[in-house]
């Protein structure tokens, strides 16, 4: 019988006393790291996602996330995510201690938060929560924040009606060097009017002096103070009136963002009463129909409230519109196409040239939308409903097209 020669086990078995991860080098793993963490996205306080998630891989890696300030200065706080961080304690108590921590980590630099509240809940004594009223009930994320009125970058407060309003309220009068701001009411109710009860958001001094992005879903007042550093607005919410009191408050503004609903919309004294406005910097705009669930009626319509909006408008650096309109008419009927000469008058007066256009309406005439096209010789990207007139004239008029998209009238 043969006999077996003789095996090196530790050259089969050989186990190296470095773990692979901990190979990795720290700059490799930092990269790996901002993977994980979505610019646009604000992480949570749970061991199901990143930043904590990372901290839970290996000590190599923990320790390298924590010493890492970048990864903690963007957070989202919602009521239900505290059961990722403790049952046995309150929400308002566990949410106020994930702040805590994500500052400390965070270092010096200045925090972005997302507050999210989607229910109304009770402390063991049957308060409401949260509570602006009683300073002894303000819920600890908020004494956090005005407790430290210089480290927040960004604030964003998502929460029913009067509550966003109250919770901002609250804030403002503590923080200030904010860059960006949201306010948004989680539940508006459908009927468009009533959300003007809830109250008026204010923007005081300290901040507008700041502010780069504001978006707001809720009435806002019109500040005293310019807003002279802001490059981007988003309203929802908001009457056309109100709109542009705000806007001509915002010298160096690029980027408009302007949902209408029909409940909210000024009267055509109310608009025309309004100076025109010079924006010299806005280089895209965002309409957006928000019907009215029960007339069903368009503002494209009717007194064409949004041609008086455009119409209060001067615009040179125009390059990008965009409008998104499904209904119009009363109870949804389809009215034969409207003309619409709008735009085509803010283009001619503001003497801009459009190279983005987007109209997503079924009912705007070929020939309204044809004008358009030819006031803007420099378009390379267009967006319509699909017309055969349209489309035989495209070809012709904008030789230099470099995307046309045609969706159904109906889409």
């Amino acid at each position: 019988m043969r006999t077996a020669e003789p095996v090196d086990l530790s050259a089969v078995h050989h186990i190296s006393p470095i773990p692979p991860i901990c190979r990795i080098s720290a700059e490799v793993a930092l990269e790996i790291f901002e993977c994980c963490l979505l610019e646009d996205e604000f992480s949570c306080p749970s061991i199901r996602s990143a930043p904590l998630q990372l901290s839970h891989v290996c000590h190599t890696w923990r320790k390298l996330a924590i010493t890492t300030p970048l990864l903690w200065c963007k957070l989202r706080l919602t009521d239900d995510h505290w059961v990722y961080i403790s049952r046995r304690i309150s929400p308002e108590v566990a949410l106020g201690a994930a702040l805590e921590m994500w500052m400390g980590r965070a270092g010096e630099l200045r925090m972005s938060v997302l507050i999210r509240y989607l229910n109304v809940r009770h402390d063991r004594k049957g308060h409401f929560l949260p509570d602006f009223t009683n300073t002894e009930r303000v819920p600890p994320i908020f004494r956090i924040i005005v407790n430290n009125p210089t480290r927040w970058k960004e604030l964003r407060l998502n929460m029913p009606s009067r509550t966003v309003i109250r919770a901002w309220d609250f804030v403002q009068q503590h923080v200030i060097d904010l860059e960006a701001l949201e306010i948004a009411d989680i539940n508006p109710p459908m009927d468009c009017q009533k959300s003007w009860h809830s109250g008026f958001m204010g923007i005081p001094e300290s901040i507008a002096e700041t502010l780069s992005t504001l978006s707001v879903r809720a009435a806002i007042d019109s500040p005293d103070t310019p807003l002279v550093r802001l490059r981007r607005l988003s309203l929802k919410s908001t009457a056309i009136d109100g709109c542009l009191c705000l806007l001509n408050n915002c010298p160096s503004l690029e980027d408009l963002i302007f949902e209408f609903c029909n409940q909210l919309n000024s009267t055509a004294d109310e608009i025309i009463s309004v100076p025109a406005i010079l924006l010299p910097r806005l280089r895209s705009i965002h309409l957006t129909h928000c019907e009215n669930c029960e007339s069903k009626r368009s503002s494209l319509d009717g007194d064409g409230e949004i041609g008086q909006f455009l119409d209060r408008l001067q615009l040179p650096q125009l390059k990008e519109f965009y409008l998104s309109m499904t209904v119009i008419g009363s109870e949804g009927s389809a009215e034969p196409n409207l003309p619409w000469d709008d735009l085509s008058r803010l283009i001619t007066r503001s003497n801009c040239s459009l190279n983005r256009l987007e109209l997503r309406s079924p009912h705007i005439v070929a020939s309204s939308v044809l004008e358009c096209l030819r006031l803007s010789p420099d378009l390379k990207h267009l967006s319509i409903p699909a017309d055969e007139e349209l489309e035989r004239n495209i070809a012709q008029l904008l030789p230099g097209l470099e995307s046309l998209r045609i969706f159904d009238k109906w889409d």
